[in-house]
């Protein structure tokens, strides 16, 4: 009998060294979530509140966020300073959605209203993001039920373009990381737009894409940033959008197409569909790190995780099965 036949030229998804599933809660700490005033101690420390910052030279306006695990360690973003945009792919059950929502997480945990603001536009009904608008830096849901209100929204953004410019030109100043590090009362928080189901807005309401390329192409220095999630970017990203978003996540993909338009490797299309969430992280060329979504949805526990089975466990059989513990 032949022995079976396996391509060995086939990208294999070796996830041993990441969790199966992790809870948001467990990555930033049940303390922390037990005691709110924890929440506005972190943003007054990293000098976020208007009422008590103080100038800093060296503050280099980051908008580092947790949003899962890397493995032994947890696995951080930056929008500002790796972006300023950035582009996300994941098809349907990869759990994009989730990623989102754990991403908003990240920044509204770390940065007060004062430093950080959302501005979401849903193109599945809104579901998404329905828990997101109860957050005190949300300031506007758009969803594919009120189409005139993603004109609207693309009226108001060009208004805010504007307005900024004109601050920065009555403050002399080149870009708004210029008033943050003078403790500026007046600086504007960052402007974060996340978009879900770009593929289907573009469809429905193409002159929003203009105006998204021109928040791309003048956002950076006003502090106006993009997280555009799409299923497939082929045909829908355009040149001159893709130029801006450097930032790069893809969760499970359908084809090798599709993840390699995103990360430029094909891996994404290989991630297991019985782990919702597991992604991959493209912070600049040749960096990309593979990771696990901290789900947002969660139980919280006082008990530890369950630990990663050894090689020796393995070859006896004893001790769990491989894979972090679930949420």
């Amino acid at each position: 009998m032949l022995a079976p036949v396996v391509d060995v030229g086939k990208p294999v998804n070796d996830d041993s060294d990441l969790p199966r599933a992790v809870s948001y809660a467990t990555l930033i700490g049940k303390d922390f979530l037990d005691n709110p005033q924890a929440v506005a101690e972190r943003w007054t420390e990293n000098n976020s509140v208007h009422a008590s910052a103080v100038a800093n030279r060296k503050d280099n306006g980051t908008l580092r966020a947790l949003v899962g695990s890397k493995g032994i360690e947890p696995l951080y973003l930056d929008l500002k300073n790796e972006g300023p945009h950035a582009l996300v792919g994941g098809t349907t059950g990869a759990g994009k959605s989730e990623f989102l929502q754990s991403w908003v997480m990240g920044m509204a945990a770390a940065y007060s209203p004062d430093r950080v603001s959302f501005l979401f536009v849903d193109y599945k009904g809104g579901a998404a993001f329905a828990d997101c608008i109860n957050l005190p830096h949300t300031v506007g849901l758009v969803t594919d039920l009120s189409p005139h209100l993603v004109r609207r929204a693309l009226t108001s953004l060009r208004a805010e373009l504007h307005y900024r410019e004109q601050l920065l030109n009555r403050k002399k100043a080149k870009d708004l990381l210029a008033l943050q590090r003078e403790a500026d009362p007046e600086a504007p928080p960052y402007l974060i737009i996340i978009v879900d189901e770009f593929a289907a807005l573009a469809g429905d309401v193409p002159e929003f894409v203009d105006g998204v390329v021109d928040v791309a192409a003048r956002g950076r220095s006003l502090g106006l940033h993009l997280i555009l999630a799409t299923q497939r970017p082929a045909g829908v990203i355009k040149d001159n959008l893709r130029a801006n978003t450097n930032l790069r996540v893809a969760l499970r993909m359908a084809d090798e197409d599709d993840a390699t338009d995103i990360l430029g490797v094909p891996d994404a299309a290989y991630f297991d569909p019985a782990i919702p969430g597991r992604g991959a992280a493209k912070t600049g060329p040749g960096r990309i790190q593979g990771f696990q979504t901290g789900y947002a949805g969660g139980w919280t526990t006082d008990k530890p995780q369950r630990p990663q089975i050894d090689i020796v466990e393995m070859a006896f059989g004893s001790g769990p099965s491989l894979g972090g513990a679930g949420p």
